[in-house]
């Protein structure tokens, strides 16, 4: 169902674009303009990120959002850097991204979710986590790695959403829950 919006979507502009320069877009073109748009066009970097939650640096833990599609899921990166605040003391000797945190990557970028999801800036909604799940930590992230996270929809009921999450190193699994959140005024 998303790819069918998108492609209606390229579609309208493609014929807005024929409107507007009097000249029609041939099909190969289409196809191009499709491609790259289903491509580039959900790549949303910090700045985009920040006008959909409220998290700022440094306790923003989503760098970016790679893919998302409206009440069904999203994927963001995170790309530890060796200096960050968190690894000073978590250990000294063997630093360690700490697990609570994937779980708020998890959870920032499920925020996103529903926020983009509802076509709801941050400054108009309040987001909440309720509750955590199985959350279930298999290896460990260190200073260097980029984290994967990939966020699903399981079910939305009003205002309540329960989301299943994974984040990964590579193909390594790192942690992966379920979670409550809830969007309020």
């Amino acid at each position: 169902q998303g790819k069918a919006a998108l492609r209606m979507t390229c579609l309208l502009i493609c014929r807005l674009l024929d409107l507007l320069l009097l000249m029609p877009i041939s099909s190969k073109d289409r196809c191009i303009i499709y491609k790259n748009w289903e491509r580039d066009a959900l790549m949303f970097n910090s700045e985009t990120i920040q006008k959909f939650i409220p998290h700022r640096p440094p306790f923003l833990f989503v760098d970016q959002i790679t893919a998302c599609t409206p009440f069904e899921s999203v994927q963001s990166i995170l790309t530890l850097q060796s200096e960050a605040w968190y690894f000073q003391g978590h250990f000294p000797h063997n630093p360690v991204f700490p697990g609570v945190l994937s779980l708020e990557c998890m959870g920032q970028t499920g925020a996103f979710l529903m926020t983009y999801s509802c076509n709801q800036p941050w400054d108009s909604k309040n987001i909440y986590l309720m509750s955590i799940d199985n959350a279930k930590f298999r290896h460990a992230a260190k200073p260097g790695d980029t984290l994967n996270c990939t966020i699903k929809l399981v079910r939305q009921k009003g205002n309540i959403f329960k989301l299943y999450g994974e984040v990964f190193v590579d193909t390594v699994l790192v942690c992966s829950a379920y979670c409550m959140m809830m969007m309020s005024e």
